[in-house]
């Protein structure tokens, strides 16, 4: 079976909720000879994701540890600090919530020394939902906001909308529910949008 072919066949188990089988072909695929090292990565972070999502984590920890070692290697920084978004994930769902909170942190701190602000602020998004969870509101805030002015430059309605929900649910817990409300009308109007664009 070709590269391609596995791809194709993880993405459509994916899109129709088997996610043991996505994650299966994923790690197949990210193997192939075919891809280059970069996008070899990017499809084991996929399968990790998928691994996830079907309570599968120690397995997807060790395909973290598989894909860190790979990325510092290539000094890959973005698969280096989305496999550390994928391992906080990890630690979210386990409910170790200061470890998950750690993970991003040193995520943000990485990619500042790289000089890559704009996956700090995909991170910041991470944390900014985490310190929400966790009572802590006001210091959500400027994280989801950075992440916000990010994907507004980026060009990405789905992260803005999401964003905009994440920073309707600080200000909800800030008792501002005017501004919630906005921020949620505004993310709404926006996925209203997106969703129709997509039919």
């Amino acid at each position: 079976v070709c590269s391609s072919d596995l791809f194709r066949a993880a993405t459509f188990a994916r899109r129709h909720d088997d996610t043991v089988l996505a994650a299966g072909l994923y790690l197949r695929a990210s193997s192939c000879a075919a891809f280059n090292p970069a996008i070899q990565r990017r499809i084991r972070l996929l399968a990790v994701n998928e691994l996830t999502l079907c309570g599968k984590l120690e397995e997807a920890k060790e395909q973290i540890a598989i894909l860190c070692a790979q990325a510092q290697d290539a000094q890959d920084i973005e698969s280096e600090v989305h496999t550390e978004y994928a391992l906080a994930g990890i630690h979210w769902s386990q409910g170790k919530m200061e470890i998950a909170e750690e993970v991003l942190t040193r995520a943000i701190k990485r990619a500042v020394e790289m000089g890559r602000n704009d996956l700090a602020d995909e991170c910041r998004s991470g944390i900014g939902v985490l310190l929400s969870d966790r009572g802590r509101a006001q210091a959500a805030l400027p994280n989801i906001e950075a992440a916000l002015t990010h994907f507004r430059r980026q060009g990405s309605p789905v992260s803005v909308a999401t964003n905009l929900g994440n920073l309707g649910l600080c200000y909800s817990h800030l008792d501002n529910f005017s501004r919630a409300r906005s921020c949620y009308e505004e993310g709404l109007a926006i996925a209203q949008r997106e969703g129709a664009r997509r039919r």
